[in-house]
């Protein structure tokens, strides 16, 4: 149907601007990225939107990008299952460039990434440190929120609930406040 072709067309789209900004070409991956985004009702919108809002926002004063384009090999690496590589990326990000505006977002791939390796204590870790480094980060919430169910799966339901209340208390207007809400509830109810 045209719907379904109109879909693969905004994929295959939105997979055109993510090549470009693996290679660091980042004035093409905008330009896909804004065309695709133009099409709202697009299963790639909000993903094309969000890739052109990061290379806007992390741009560097120079025409050099450094760290821009460091962070945008790790997606590649990540997407290839290259973990360790990408990992490095980050450290190199992280090193090179602390103040970066990307560090936060920096930090909480490396959380997925060690997510992706299934290296629980290490996510968990990198989760609950990001919103003290980056209090206002808007990776913080959607941090802690990963940090209170990482302590839930591995069976630390108080410490999850001080992960959330902590969420609810430095974060209230957040969008995964509500989640954070019903979790509390559910973890009170098995409780006791």
């Amino acid at each position: 149907s045209e719907a379904q072709e109109s879909d693969l067309a905004d994929r295959a789209k939105y997979e055109l601007a993510l090549l470009h900004f693996y290679e660091g070409e980042f004035d093409a991956a905008t330009a896909r990225a804004k065309a695709t985004s133009q099409n709202t009702a697009a299963d790639v919108a909000n993903d094309a939107i969000e890739l052109k809002t990061l290379i806007q926002e992390n741009r560097g004063p120079d025409s050099l990008d450094v760290a821009l384009q460091t962070f945008a090999q790790s997606r590649l690496y990540k997407r290839q299952r290259r973990r360790r590589t990408a990992l490095a990326q980050l450290d190199t990000l992280l090193q090179n460039h602390p103040r970066h505006p990307l560090a936060d977002n920096a930090r909480f791939q490396q959380g997925t990434v060690h997510l992706a390796r299934r290296d629980t204590a290490a996510a968990l870790e990198t989760f609950r440190a990001l919103p003290k480094r980056h209090p206002r980060s808007p990776y913080a919430d959607r941090s802690l929120f990963r940090a209170g169910t990482l302590l839930e799966a591995s069976g630390r339901p108080a410490a999850a609930a001080e992960v959330y209340n902590r969420l609810l208390t430095e974060y209230p207007k957040s969008l995964l406040a509500g989640d954070a809400r019903g979790r509390l509830r559910a973890l009170q109810q098995t409780q006791g």
